[in-house]
C-alpha cells in the first residue's frame, strides 16, 4: 500500500493543471460509485482518501485562475469588456475582431 500512496503523492505534489486534475477527480467519483455498488468498504475508504487529497490541489489551481482573471480585469481601463488600454503585454497582443455578416 505504501507504493500506491507514494504514487498518489507524486501525481498530486506538483499540482497538475486544473482540467486534468478535475478529470482525475471525476474518474475517482465514477470508480467510487462502482465500488459502492459492489460493496467493497476498504476500497471505498481508499478512494475517498484519494479524492480528499485531490480537492485542495484543485481548489488551489482554481483560485489561481480566479486571481489571474481578477488581475486582468483590474489591468483593463474602464470595464472588463473594453477593447483598448490594457496594461498587460500578453493581453495587448490579442486582437478583438467583430464577426462579419455573411451577406457582406
Amino acid at each position: 500500500m505504501f507504493s500506491v500512496q507514494t504514487f498518489v503523492k507524486s501525481a498530486i505534489d506538483p499540482a497538475p493543471p486544473a482540467v486534468p486534475l478535475l478529470t482525475m477527480i471525476r474518474l475517482n467519483e465514477a470508480a467510487f460509485e462502482e465500488v459502492e455498488l459492489r460493496r467493497c468498504p476498504p476500497l471505498e475508504t481508499f478512494l475517498l482518501g484519494l479524492r480528499m487529497s485531490m480537492w485542495p490541489a484543485f481548489q488551489k489551481e482554481m483560485s489561481a485562475h480566479v486571481d489571474s482573471l481578477k488581475a486582468l480585469a483590474d489591468s483593463a481601463a474602464g470595464s472588463f469588456l473594453t477593447r483598448g488600454n490594457v496594461r498587460d503585454s500578453n493581453v495587448q497582443t490579442v486582437r478583438f475582431t467583430t464577426p462579419r455578416n455573411v451577406s457582406d
